[in-house]
């Protein structure tokens, strides 16, 4: 009995563990227009961001893009950054934009997202990267 309870705990750590994982990229809430969001960080600073959107939006585009710094274990706004061209008449979205000129080395970043589509915004904030 003591055994099968551990293997069952045990199981549920691992799936907690495992949906954590995909956090950034699952909408928490009911969108008419976004079916998933998100971005991905490379250790050399490339930023991937992707959207699927649930039909053909005349526009799918980034409008804003910011980079945080953590500092004494704090996040701070370090810059505001240019972000990709949109994409038009589709429902699929992926670009990556280089913007390690912006990186210092020795430092922990997180970029900060808003996508825009058919009216809607949606923001999303990356995991940490170590630079």
């Amino acid at each position: 009995m003591k055994k099968s309870l551990v293997v069952l705990v045990m199981a549920l750590i691992i799936c907690l563990a495992v949906t954590n994982g995909y956090a950034d990229t699952v909408l928490p809430f009911s969108s008419n227009v976004f079916k998933s969001a998100g971005i991905s960080v490379s250790s050399t600073g490339t930023v991937t961001f992707s959207v699927e959107a649930k039909k053909i939006c005349e526009s799918i585009s980034v409008t804003s893009c910011s980079l945080d710094r953590l500092d004494q274990g704090k996040w701070v706004f370090v810059t505001s950054l240019s972000v990709p061209s949109a994409k038009l008449n589709t429902f699929r979205y992926s670009e990556s934009k280089d913007y390690s000129s912006s990186l210092q080395r020795g430092n922990t970043y997180r970029f900060r997202v808003t996508f825009s589509a058919s009216g809607e915004t949606i923001t999303r904030t990356s995991s940490s990267m170590s630079y």
